[in-house]
């Protein structure tokens, strides 16, 4: 009875075949990625420059914040294929979907500086999100 049990590996039935060999993502998965990426760029473009002005006041003043933002979140979109050669994939997308969060709570406390940081929270975001996504289209669609 020994002799059997060491010759046979003791995974095979503890885990699921569908726990050993993930499905694949399909259309749907990257469907629902793209669309829920979509609102948070549209809150980007039609929610940020109200609360911009309603937290700062003063047109000049936006605009440079504006410009600093846009100049950080070149420079991170810039820098995501080189984070992803030694963190994988999945977690700079994960970092990057919790800048959303993050930077939305910050923004909602209405602070300036806490609306600006919220800004550039989610324009990094987008851009981590959008590299990312594309990178896993590109793997599991043909």
């Amino acid at each position: 009875m020994a002799a059997i049990e060491e010759s046979r590996p003791m995974h095979e039935r503890r885990i699921p075949e569908w726990l050993r060999h993930a499905p694949a993502p399909g259309v749907r998965g990257f469907a629902t990625l793209a669309g829920t990426e979509a609102v948070a760029r549209g809150i980007l473009i039609s929610v940020f420059p109200l609360a911009m002005y309603n937290a700062l006041q003063d047109a000049q003043l936006i605009s440079e914040a504006y410009f600093l933002v846009g100049i950080l979140s070149l420079a991170v979109g810039l820098m995501v294929p080189f984070t992803t050669r030694y963190l994988p994939r999945r977690w700079v997308y994960v970092i990057g979907a919790s800048f959303f969060v993050t930077g939305s709570l910050f923004a909602a406390t209405g602070d300036p500086l806490a609306v600006v940081f919220g800004l550039g929270l989610n324009t990094m975001s987008t851009v981590i999100t959008f590299v990312c996504f594309n990178a896993y289209v590109m793997d599991y669609i043909s």
